[in-house]
């Protein structure tokens, strides 16, 4: 069986260091893959206040081709 992680974005934030220590440690406790999560827009919550708890254009999301071929 192969087991993957996800990049926790909310708790290690946007820093590159931080995301390539985060997927070596992954690795070193013997993750077989990493997954990020992808969003293209968020909502606007100014002119949206009543689409409840969504990811909003506020949220931190890195472009997964980016990510992974940093």
């Amino acid at each position: 069986m192969k087991l993957g992680v996800a990049l926790p974005l909310s708790d290690i934030g946007g820093d590159a260091a931080m995301v390539r220590l985060f997927a070596q440690a992954a690795e070193a406790a013997g993750y077989d893959h990493l997954d990020a999560s992808d969003h293209v827009l968020g909502v606007n919550a100014a002119s949206r206040p009543r689409w409840g708890a969504r990811n909003t254009s506020a949220d931190l999301f890195h472009d997964p081709f980016v990510l992974f071929g940093f």
